[in-house]
């Protein structure tokens, strides 16, 4: 049997201005479900502080986590995931943790959103 590690990815319960992201929510459920076979969903809380203003940011979130093997593949997923949530949701960086427990801030650009819709 093929050992399995967890994966997972942070998405916010609100979006920026405070909207819904019910569907944001359900995409990374469905994708999770097709790609990996099923998910759990954690409560979170994060922040962080801007390097340039020094203006901290809090926000709740939920923290998918799913079971994988280590492969290229799993991983090249789980950004792709992470990746369309973040511009389906608005936001500037999604943060993923990789089986290999590697902690990853991806950057999200906008500009892409159209080829992802």
């Amino acid at each position: 049997m093929q050992k399995l590690f967890i994966g997972q990815i942070v998405l916010p319960k609100n979006g920026n201005s405070g909207e819904s992201l019910d569907s944001v929510h359900a995409y990374m459920r469905q994708s999770l479900c097709h790609h990996f076979g099923g998910f759990t969903a954690l409560d979170s809380f994060g922040g962080w502080i801007d390097p340039a203003t020094g203006a901290e940011y809090l926000e709740a979130g939920i923290t998918y986590q799913t079971g994988m093997a280590d492969t290229p593949e799993n991983r090249d997923t789980l950004r792709h995931i992470a990746k369309v949530a973040g511009m389906r949701a608005n936001q500037l960086a999604m943060a993923v943790t990789l089986p290999s427990g590697e902690f990853e801030v991806l950057t999200i650009n906008q500009e892409e959103d159209s080829a992802h819709a």
